[in-house]
């Protein structure tokens, strides 16, 4: 997906109110300063590629924690403009009896429908990259973490001063895909060649996280990303 300049505008006028005088690492590789504040960290990765699970693990370390996917839920919810022009744009059968959304339906309607993802995003986009620079904005911290599944294919990674992607393996991924989906490997097929690959997404991460791994080690491996961030924050505070 192409980078939306206005999207990446407001997320950049809400997170200069907070962001670190860290430098970071534009698409280009251009160095970015940033005005004081926390550090901003982005977590992206495929579809299951266990970016929640890592978001957790930041959360239950005391870091404030911030989701992309949820603040879609939030903004769409029964009722919403936006969830109107999500219906609206998806067609019959997007919503339920109550009036929410369906979810599923829907997800499976934009992965069967290039055009109609293309659209649905450019919806959701812009009002979830404000959403997250207004909660960043209103919470203290010395590193924040955000969860961004399209980091990348959004052009948004240039507005983080780190990015940690996860990744499980490719037959990993396929096999939580399709637990998710109900069985359904065709439709995970389809999600899984709808995003780019773990290796179009690595050479703009500054670190990795293989979450295929027990969860132990999973939960070390964040742990010393955290001191190495802290580290980071402190050394540009």
């Amino acid at each position: 997906m192409k980078r939306n300049p206005s999207e990446t505008r407001t997320f950049r006028r809400v997170l200069q109110r907070t962001n670190s005088g860290a430098a970071s690492r534009s698409r280009s590789g251009a160095v970015v300063s940033r005005p004081p504040g926390p550090l901003h960290v982005a977590i992206t990765g495929g579809a299951c590629a266990g970016k929640s699970t890592v978001l957790s693990y930041f959360a239950e370390l005391g870091v404030p924690t911030f989701s992309a996917d949820e603040v879609a839920r939030e903004l769409t919810r029964p009722g919403t403009s936006l969830a109107k022009a999500v219906a609206e744009a998806v067609g019959p059968g997007a919503t339920l009896p109550d009036g929410a959304l369906n979810r599923r339906f829907i997800a499976r309607r934009i992965f069967e429908d290039d055009s109609l993802r293309r659209k649905v995003e450019a919806l959701l986009h812009r009002p979830i990259m404000a959403r997250l620079g207004d909660l960043s904005a209103q919470t203290p911290g010395d590193v924040h973490c955000f969860e961004i599944p399209l980091l990348i294919e959004a052009g948004l990674q240039g507005e983080f001063h780190r990015v940690i992607l996860c990744r499980c393996g490719r037959r990993e991924q396929m096999r939580r895909l399709v637990a998710r989906w109900e069985g359904d490997e065709r439709l995970a097929r389809r999600i899984l060649s709808a995003q780019i690959s773990d290796a179009e997404r690595r050479p703009h991460a500054h670190f990795v996280v293989m979450t295929n791994r027990p969860p132990e080690k999973v939960r070390k491996r964040v742990e010393a990303i955290l001191a190495n961030l802290r580290r980071t924050s402190r050394v540009h505070a």
